[in-house]
């Protein structure tokens, strides 16, 4: 009996091995494909926005955060300044996207992706800033500091983020959780392989090069600078939010309501308490719509 049951794992393991292989070469494939596109830079004022990012995913008990991704954040954030009307559907395929990853909209015949060429096509396509929106008009020198911001968002505390989901054990087992619906056969494969190919995406990186000490200085320096930008303003530039305000806060949001992460980085972000208040302003005003559990009324993919 004991023989046979070996076999059957072995069959499943082997199918499940070559799964993943079919997985990664389509992914592969996929890149290669998609790197030669270039991005759409302007559409129909009229055609609605769909924009596409993760599918809600089980969740531990307390976590409110909005969307498990800082980029999918950042555009639905930015959506919500510009008061655009959108639709958001979730999705667990991000290989159908054009660059093989989420966030990616539709707006007619044209499909956007990436961050920030999705914000770069919508403010193309309905103005900088649109009509009506709460966006902050900025000059050139405004225009420099909200890129600096925003690129210490994208590139470096959303790099914090997978770290402290993937490196640190505490971080690690509460982001287990939010695959816990995965068939139980695939978990003692899909777990290790996951975490592995986060762990070289950041060794590749860099932060996974360092210790969890360092990596903590070096979120120090970058919470720092954004704190002093903000200064006591309301928004990092002033009155008004701009794109910057979206990235910081799509990443901050996962931290402080979110609970796929480790412990230590929610206590970094504690001693920064302008950024706290930075990240409830933005959520109370302008995700209403996302009761205490942090699923929205009309999101599809809840």
């Amino acid at each position: 009996m004991l023989g046979i049951y070996s076999e059957v794992f072995s069959v499943v393991f082997a199918l499940v091995s070559v799964l993943l292989a079919c997985c990664w070469v389509k992914s592969q494939l996929t890149y290669t494909k998609t790197t030669t596109l270039d991005s759409p830079i302007k559409g129909n004022l009229g055609d609605p926005i769909v924009l596409y990012g993760w599918a809600k995913l089980p969740t531990l008990p307390g976590d409110r955060a909005i969307r498990s991704s800082p980029y999918v954040g950042k555009v639905e954030t930015w959506l919500r300044f510009a008061q655009l009307p959108y639709t958001y559907e979730g999705t667990l395929q991000p290989a159908n996207g054009p660059k093989g990853q989420v966030p990616y909209i539709k707006h007619g015949k044209n499909v956007v992706a990436d961050s920030a060429f999705i914000i770069k096509y919508l403010q193309a396509t309905y103005g900088n800033p649109p009509p009506n929106s709460a966006l902050q008009p900025l000059d050139l020198h405004q225009q420099a500091l909200s890129t600096a911001c925003s690129t210490i968002a994208m590139e470096r505390l959303a790099w914090f983020l997978t770290y402290h989901r993937f490196v640190p054990l505490s971080g690690w087992s509460n982001f287990r959780v939010m695959l816990s619906s995965l068939p139980l056969l695939l978990k003692p494969i899909l777990y290790p392989y996951m975490r592995a190919t986060f762990v070289k995406r950041l060794y590749t990186q860099g932060f996974a090069r360092h210790s969890e000490r360092d990596v903590s200085r070096l979120l120090h320096d970058d919470l720092a600078a954004l704190s002093a930008i903000l200064g006591d303003n309301p928004y990092l530039l002033g009155e008004a939010p701009c794109e910057a305000d979206a990235a910081m806060f799509s990443v901050l949001e996962q931290i402080i309501y979110g609970q796929a992460i480790s412990p230590e980085a929610k206590q970094i972000l504690q001693q920064y308490p302008s950024l706290c208040k930075h990240t409830k302003r933005v959520r109370d005003t302008f995700f209403p719509d996302f009761p205490v559990e942090g699923v929205s009324k009309s999101d599809k993919s809840a």
